[in-house]
């Protein structure tokens, strides 16, 4: 049986935490305001297990950021809902991540391309 010390504080469950996980900044759109076709960005990612992607909405509306966790060498989707003027809307971008980068699809409004929408800002790593 595995006994808990009465006495640990937060700030001993935050070293450890700070330990054992390290995220680094990998990558920064130097124009999050223009449409983002779907590319590549190339990166080293062999040594991470995750990667945690920052994107924006809509370029012009940057108090709506989405953050998506996505595993090492696996297909996500960058995925965000929401309801306007009577209408359910889904917003979809297509993310594969792979050792040396990580690949996105173009964005899609309720199955449009809208590039405009889900534009990637910052990538970092998990380790």
């Amino acid at each position: 049986m595995t006994k808990i010390n009465k006495n640990l504080q937060i700030s001993d469950v935050d070293k450890v935490l700070q330990d054992l996980i390290k995220i680094d900044f990998l990558w920064e759109n130097s124009s999050t305001s223009t449409a983002f076709t779907s590319q590549t960005i190339n990166l080293d990612l062999s040594k991470y297990n995750f990667v945690i992607i920052e994107s924006f909405r809509y370029p012009k509306i940057t108090n709506y950021r989405i953050i998506t966790i996505v595993a090492k060498y696996t297909i996500g989707q960058i995925v965000y809902s929401d309801y306007e003027i009577n209408q359910a809307r889904s917003w979809n971008r297509d993310v594969d991540v792979s050792p040396s980068g990580i690949s996105f699809g173009n964005a899609t409004i309720n199955g449009v391309t809208d590039n405009n929408a889900l534009v990637p800002a910052r990538i970092f790593g998990i380790c």
